[in-house]
Formats: C-alpha cells, structure tokens, sequence
C-alpha cells in the first residue's frame, strides 16, 4: 500500500496471509455457515483453526462483497459482515491512518480484487463507518485525478436539466 500526501510518499507492507488466518481464526464457523449459500468457492479446510488450506484474499473480499451488495440481510449475515467491515478496516485502513494526520479527504486508487469493495463501507474501532470521517473519492488513476483538480472550471449560464429521487427509502 502506498499513501502520498503534499510532499511525502510513504509505503506500507500488508500481510495477506496473517490476515486471512486471523479472520478465519475469529469467524472461520459463521463464514462456514454462510459460505455454502453465498459463495460455493469460498471454503477452507483446516485441521486447526491457526491452518488454512484454499483460501485466499480474493475469495474473502467476494465473501464480504457479497454481504454488501446482499437485500434482507438476516440478524447473523449482518453481524458477520460489520465484523469483517471492521477487520478489512484494521487490517487495509488502520495502519495508514497516522499518515493522512488531519486529512479530511482521502483519494482511493484500488487494483485487483480491492476495487470491488468500497473502502466506505469499513468499520473503524468506535463502530463509525468510515465515510463518517472521511470523504472517500475512488480514482482510476492518480494522475488523471490530479490533472483533473489543476484544470480551471468555469461556470456558463446555460440551463441545465437534473433528474433525482429524493425518496429513496420508498425504493423497493
């Protein structure tokens, strides 16, 4: 993971495996549970909860889309899927923290497996999410972004049409 602030560019070095063991250690019977009516490919065989055999980060990230993109959660569905929301946050979020110091707004640029899964979603320590302190903009590439905050704007007196649901909970 690399974090570039005005000035500094700093990287940090995030262990997959330890993570997965963790989670699978932590919740490897709800994921059990619920793996077989989510996601057939997501399965483990251990002969000890600190063992993993076919699992893999991608598997658990789909796992955990899954969840997020899910209607009706049931009581235990939710409940897993805030517990790994706060994981993929202590285990991808946390540790860059110190970094952003008093940033409120932070640029995402995922690839691979990451991109599927909004870092909004992830739960911090105190139970907030973390678009309750942050304004989370995703990017397809840095540079492009940072052109793109460069380029003046000017404002016409054209007219413009916009089109909104302002009852989005009615919304079935």
């Amino acid at each position: 993971v690399i974090v570039v602030t005005a000035g500094t560019v700093k990287s940090i070095r995030i262990n997959k495996t330890k993570f997965l063991k963790e989670i699978l250690r932590k919740y490897g019977k709800q994921i059990e549970k619920f793996s077989e009516d989510t996601i057939n490919s997501f399965a483990y065989k251990t002969t000890s909860l600190n063992e993993i055999i076919n699992v893999d980060f991608q598997k658990l990230v789909l796992f955990y889309r899954h969840f997020l993109t899910k209607k009706n959660l049931t009581k235990d569905e939710k409940n897993l899927m805030l517990k790994l929301a706060n994981e993929f946050y202590t285990f991808l979020f946390q540790p860059l923290e110190s970094m952003f110091q008093e940033k409120k707004t932070i640029i995402v640029k995922s690839s691979g497996v990451l991109s599927i899964i909004p870092f909004e979603t992830f739960v911090m320590s105190d139970n907030r999410y973390v678009i309750e302190k942050y304004n989370i903009n995703n990017t397809p590439s840095i540079s492009i972004t940072l052109k793109a905050q460069k380029k003046t704007h000017t404002i016409s007196n054209k007219t413009m049409l916009l089109f909104g649901n302002p009852l989005l909970n009615n919304i079935k």
